[in-house]
């Protein structure tokens, strides 16, 4: 993410199109030009689509209240009406079109087709490091820049333009991209961020975290996986080289399905205090 953008007259005439959650759909008045981002294979079940809205459209006099309210959402840190706002010189249809092909991601091991949720703002603000410049053409194709609402400001991500890679497969990033329900979950629950630069390096490093449990430890549960990742910012980035985890872990790996053991149910054993002994133990080895 690159430079801030500020909220003023000029900024629906640059960026033309914004994105509007699902869930949100109730709060778009009838009178705005709007369609739902709706790929294929949804068929007519468009009711759980998000919503693109071309912006220059908007009657004149609702346009001031708007903006109006996407200010006070952004000063007050609340999650704003638009999701994405885009740049570019595409019609609304061709955008359309491409906003909803790239709503598609394929397992490979099934291929069925899920939601690819990338305009989640929080969740926009990691796709740089994640798909890297190649990725994050292809994800944009003919949008040239856009602005993101997050933490209180605006930040503008420009296409990369990266062409080294015209093949990108959103495939072979499978099980990061699942891994996104899990770390955003982890960064609400963390200490308020100062800015998006902030929830973008604390997003990268719960991915590290998210797959360190899976890889070292065998987990692959959602709410397992959130309250490691928790445990690592809470406590210590490596308590679970402790030997009192250790012993938790060693039970879970040797359970069975009718033990019906999960990480948070035995770590949930250890108090506060038996933590705050944890992080005490780690930080001393450091200190040697």
């Amino acid at each position: 993410m690159s430079e801030t953008i500020e909220l003023n007259h000029q900024f629906f005439e640059q960026y033309r199109y914004a994105i509007v959650d699902a869930g949100r759909r109730e709060e778009i008045p009838d009178s705005w030009p709007v369609a739902s981002i709706a790929p294929t294979f949804l068929e007519n079940d468009t009711a759980r689509c998000p919503l693109l809205i071309d912006c220059l459209g908007i009657p004149e006099a609702d346009r001031n209240p708007l903006l109006d309210r996407l200010e006070t959402e952004t000063t007050t840190r609340d999650e704003t009406l638009f999701s994405l706002v885009l740049a570019t010189s595409a019609s609304f249809k061709p955008l359309l079109k491409h906003l909803a092909q790239r709503l598609v991601i394929r397992n490979s091991t099934d291929n069925l087709p899920r939601q690819f949720r990338y305009y989640d703002s929080g969740t926009f603000i990691q796709l740089p490091d994640v798909l890297g410049g190649a990725g994050m053409s292809w994800l944009l194709g003919p949008i040239d820049a856009v602005a993101v609402p997050w933490l209180g400001e605006w930040r503008c991500c420009r296409n990369p333009v990266d062409s080294t890679n015209p093949r990108f497969d959103l495939r072979t990033l499978w099980d990061v991209l699942l891994g996104f329900s899990v770390v955003n979950r982890v960064l609400t629950q963390l200490p308020e961020m100062p800015d998006q630069c902030e929830w973008r390096r604390k997003g990268e490093a719960t991915r590290r975290i998210v797959a360190h449990a899976r890889k070292t430890h065998g987990l692959d549960q959602r709410d397992d996986l959130v309250t490691f990742a928790l445990h690592a910012w809470y406590w210590h980035p490596d308590f679970d080289r402790h030997p009192a985890v250790q012993k938790l872990l060693a039970k879970l790996a040797t359970a069975t399905p009718d033990d019906e053991l999960d990480y948070r149910e035995l770590t949930a054993s250890l108090d506060e205090a038996a933590w705050q002994k944890i992080a005490r133990d780690l930080q001393s080895e450091e200190n040697l």
